[in-house]
């Protein structure tokens, strides 16, 4: 498959999915920092999508201002709301995008406000499912 791994400059994802064979590439703004910028694009993820058509699409979106943990500071009525409704938006446009590119994709992100404005399914991960210490619930829409 020919794979994007959006909001991701770690490649860790990116590098799993080649180690399976698939012809894979992570996007990020920044540079990366896997040590393969032969497959890394350093762009806005929504010019990344557009690009060409992608048998799978992975996006990690940023979470800051939309993972309820930042209530204390994005919750209406506090300073940066504002921010909230930002990502809430961009996000949205870009999961519309990605749906279109792709018919395969997921969308990651912790705990959010996110998740009640996507139409498909969720489901709900666990770090320590897969073997890792951590308590974390992460959400994943799929389509």
């Amino acid at each position: 498959m020919k794979v994007l791994i959006a909001c991701e400059e770690s490649q860790r994802v990116c590098i799993a999915f080649r180690n399976k064979g698939h012809e894979a590439y992570s996007c990020d703004t920044q540079p990366c920092s896997g040590g393969h910028p032969e497959w890394h694009m350093q762009c806005d993820v929504l010019e990344a999508a557009l690009s060409q058509y992608w048998d799978f699409i992975g996006l990690h979106i940023p979470c800051t201002a939309m993972a309820l943990s930042g209530n204390r500071t994005y919750a209406k009525g506090k300073p940066g709301y504002g921010k909230r409704l930002i990502a809430i938006k961009w996000s949205l446009e870009v999961w519309s995008t990605v749906k279109k590119q792709s018919k395969k994709a997921y969308l990651e992100n912790p705990a959010s406000v996110l998740f009640p404005y996507i139409d498909e399914p969720v489901q709900y991960i666990q770090p320590y499912q897969f073997g890792h210490g951590e308590t974390k619930k992460n959400r994943f829409g799929f389509i």
